[in-house]
């Protein structure tokens, strides 16, 4: 009921595709269910090649990308001779996702070619090549960088040179860095701060010697890649004197930029110096709550006594957002741990479920301290509380463990499914022989759940029993791989690779299990693909105290991506959800789901297109391909290294200045349409 309910919704939205040819609406469903599988059908694809229908062509083109069968690569690349131009920077992008490096010296005869070009195809070009990394395309890129390749039009390498720049860092060693060191002084502020992204990226000594002088630039993005570019290990390898170097970078805090700030104190943190503790100091202060703490972990990796107090302050101050404080302590654990683990043990009574969480992690990733006064963790009465107890202390100690064993397998029936996850681990810990029976019944019971559950720590723990002894062969030949049906979930095939007994039972990865009908297939491509006029539909984020952010949600450039998530808005999943993962001048991310929001479900495919992380823009956050569900980020200054390997589809169109307000553990009120 709910799928047609969904596709009654986006047929009415999208006006029933009244007047629409209804052949593009056809081919494009087909195309989306190919690409939703990831399998590559070569005459749905020819077909949908040669179609009158420009977006057919456009989806066609993107999703032979995308499936990454290399069949496609001599179809696309007959396309990128073609005279057709509307298509070509959509076939440029694919040949990079295809990843076929033999396209690379095509491609570098069609860039010289005379014969028309789309300026968005030569813009996508450096992207294409860099990914495919080939000598000729790394002799290419020097080539055009210093002005010395004939074999590409004037016009074609001004088109290009912003790209040349920031991918060019793809080639490693082989960057090309003496050949973009001059484009610091271009008079384009494009081309500037893409050279010091590279410069900054590839830290070569010559580089870094380039970037010194450019941290006083005009433009705020050089500012910022260039003081990053200064961390002790790039500037005693540059030959750079350390004075020099402190003076830019303590200069630096005080820019107009929060960028330029946040990036000179992740660099003085590198110098570890107790010296500039003072300088460091006043950034606590900042206007901009993530500029503050930045500066506490830079106070933290300087250390030195003006820099302990400042941190004893912050960690005992209550007012204090518990991100501060947490990195308060984190940077005490280094400077006077005996005090540190007093104010641990006095947030593991706290009556605060999230200072208790707290404590726990922190215990977590510190070896060192005794687990002890910390057990009772383990029997919280917050299950997240418990659950992060049980991960954490694992192993730590005797003590520690057989508690931990104790408690697994009662909780293995738990209604908190967090408690259920860590039970699951702690029993497969040391799961033997014995277990196979239980171990197989449990892995049915979770795989059945969305997402899988607790399948996958269960299956490694099958895959070690029957590699550590015969006995442990026969046993899960007989109780488990005879008897296990080979799972719909995708991911679930993806894990049996790794064991080749499960892997030959189960078979291919692909093709994937869908979750549309091919109604709903039309639907989606009616509304997204078809429609300008609902193609891109926007949201609004409500944060706790920060303010709104307005979202203009790619339907045009992700459709499954972006029905995804509006079928997760419109579930009030995301309200009350915590963001959980920030990072200073990077990224700001939400998405693992508010209070009662359930499960996410079946994962989605990645659709990634040419829209840049130039941003801010919305991203599908990512453990590996194809593994997205509803976690999802900002980006909060340009980030090209994401570019074509994270989904993009959003971008702000309102609202940008709360996304620097906002830190880990505040509260997302609400997104609606």
């Amino acid at each position: 009921m709910t799928r047609l309910l969904i596709a009654v919704s986006l047929l009415v939205g999208a006006g029933t595709a009244a007047g629409q040819d209804r052949a593009p609406v056809d081919q494009l469903a087909q195309l989306l269910h190919a690409e939703d599988r990831r399998t590559f059908e070569p005459q749905l694809f020819e077909l949908a090649f040669r179609s009158a229908d420009p977006m057919v062509r456009r989806q066609a083109v993107l999703g032979a990308g995308r499936i990454q069968d290399h069949r496609a690569a001599e179809p696309l690349l007959a396309l990128l001779a073609a005279p057709d131009t509307t298509i070509h920077a959509a076939v440029m992008f694919a040949l990079g996702l295809l990843g076929d490096s033999t396209a690379a010296v095509r491609i570098i005869h069609r860039l010289g070619d005379a014969a028309p070009l789309a300026a968005g195809a030569v813009l996508e070009a450096p992207s294409t090549l860099a990914k495919l990394g080939t000598g000729a395309a790394r002799t290419l890129f020097s080539k055009l960088l210093d002005g010395t390749s004939g074999a590409v039009s004037a016009e074609r390498r001004r088109l290009m040179l912003p790209g040349l720049l920031v991918e060019g860092w793809r080639f490693g060693r082989h960057a090309p860095v003496g050949a973009s060191i001059g484009h610091l002084e271009d008079t384009s502020d494009a081309v500037r701060w893409r050279a010091a992204y590279l410069l900054g990226r590839t830290r070569a000594a010559v580089g870094t010697r380039a970037l010194l002088a450019r941290t006083s630039d005009p433009h705020p993005w050089v500012r910022q890649h260039a003081v990053r570019g200064l961390t002790r290990a790039a500037s005693d390898s540059a030959g750079l004197a350390a004075d020099t170097v402190s003076l830019a970078l303590l200069a630096a805090l005080r820019d107009a930029d929060p960028g330029v700030r946040v990036n000179a104190l992740l660099s003085l943190a590198t110098w570890r110096d107790s010296t500039r503790a003072a300088a460091i100091l006043p950034l606590l202060r900042d206007q901009l709550p993530n500029v503050r703490l930045q500066a506490v972990t830079a106070l933290a990796a300087g250390g030195g006594r003006h820099a302990q107090a400042a941190l004893e302050r912050l960690g005992d101050d209550a007012r204090e957002p518990l991100v501060m404080r947490r990195e308060a302590l984190v940077g005490m654990l280094s400077l006077d741990e005996a005090g540190a683990v007093r104010r641990l043990v006095a947030w593991g009574r706290d009556a605060a479920a999230p200072m208790r969480r707290l404590a726990v992690e922190l215990v977590g990733g510190q070896r060192a301290i005794d687990v002890a006064p910390f057990l009772d963790l383990l029997d919280d009465r917050d299950p997240a509380v418990a659950a992060a107890a049980m991960a954490a202390f694992s192993g730590r100690s005797p003590a520690a463990e057989a508690h931990i064993q104790a408690l697994a397998r009662q909780r293995l029936e738990s209604p908190a499914r967090e408690l259920v996850g860590a039970a699951w681990s702690a029993v497969a810990r040391v799961a033997r022989v014995a277990d196979v029976p239980f171990l197989a019944a449990g892995f049915r019971t979770e795989r059945g759940l969305p997402g899988g559950g607790a399948s996958g720590v269960i299956l490694n723990a099958l895959q070690r029993i029957h590699d550590s002894s015969p006995e442990g062969r026969e046993a899960i030949e007989v109780l488990f791989l005879a008897s296990t049906s080979p799972p719909h979930d995708y991911l679930a095939r993806r894990r049996a690779q790794s064991w080749p007994a499960l892997a030959a039972r189960w078979g291919a990865v692909w093709p994937a299990e869908t979750r549309y009908s091919p109604d709903e297939y039309r639907a989606l491509a009616s509304r997204y693909l078809l429609n300008p006029a609902t193609a891109r539909p926007r949201v609004r984020i409500a944060t706790e105290g920060r303010g709104v952010v307005e979202l203009e949600l790619l339907g045009d450039q992700a459709p499954l991506t972006v029905a995804n998530f509006l079928e997760l808005v419109d579930r009030g999943f995301f309200d009350g959800g915590e963001w959980h993962r920030v990072i200073p001048n990077f990224v700001v991310q939400d998405g693992a789901g508010g209070p009662g929001a359930g499960r996410t479900g079946a994962p989605i495919r990645d659709e990634f297109n040419p829209v840049r992380y130039d941003g801010p823009v919305l991203g599908m956050a990512l453990a590996g391909p194809d593994t997205g569900t509803s976690q999802w980020f900002i980006n909060l200054s340009p980030q090209p290294h994401l570019d074509g390997g994270y989904t993009v589809f959003g971008r702000v169109v309102g609202g940008v200045a709360p996304l620097s307000l906002i830190l880990q553990g505040d509260h997302l009120i609400s997104i609606r349409r």
